[in-house]
């Protein structure tokens, strides 16, 4: 059971990071694409 909730907090943090990551990029292109 401890394993398990050792890979949940695994998962949700490379979620959030990844997250963290792609968000500047979706706002560059709902910027680049209301510009247009």
């Amino acid at each position: 059971m401890k394993l398990f909730i050792n890979i949940v907090n695994m998962w949700a943090y490379q979620v959030r990071y990844i997250f963290i990551l792609t968000k500047p990029i979706f706002l560059q292109a709902s910027l680049g694409e209301s510009k247009e």
